[in-house]
């Protein structure tokens, strides 16, 4: 039976009283439990750590290159802008020079 609260729904109470499944891995039925319960870190449990870790971290880096790159060519570009309108403007004074 669903019960409706507000736009969602959920399993009412009673149609899963008592109906509990053993779960097939738990953190006390790990193969690995000191890791899972807090306990002393084993070397094999710290590699299992760094291994969950490892995608976010790279993706973490190679955002932070991106965005470093993205940003360095901005100041490149702006700095190179900056350069050639100066350069302009003391084309543009030097011709009103030898023209008056």
């Amino acid at each position: 039976m669903l019960l409706e609260t507000g736009r969602s729904f959920r399993v009412a109470p009673a149609d899963y009283a008592g109906s509990y499944v053993e779960p097939r891995h738990s953190c006390f039925t790990a193969k690995y439990p000191a890791v899972l319960r807090g306990a002393a870190v084993s070397l094999q449990g710290l590699w299992l750590v760094i291994a969950a870790l490892l995608p976010s971290a790279g993706i973490a880096l190679l955002f932070y290159g991106v965005v470093k790159a993205m940003l360095e060519g901005d100041r490149r570009e702006r700095l190179a802008h900056s350069r050639w309108l100066a350069e302009q403007e003391r084309g543009d004074r030097r011709e009103t020079q030898r023209d008056s």
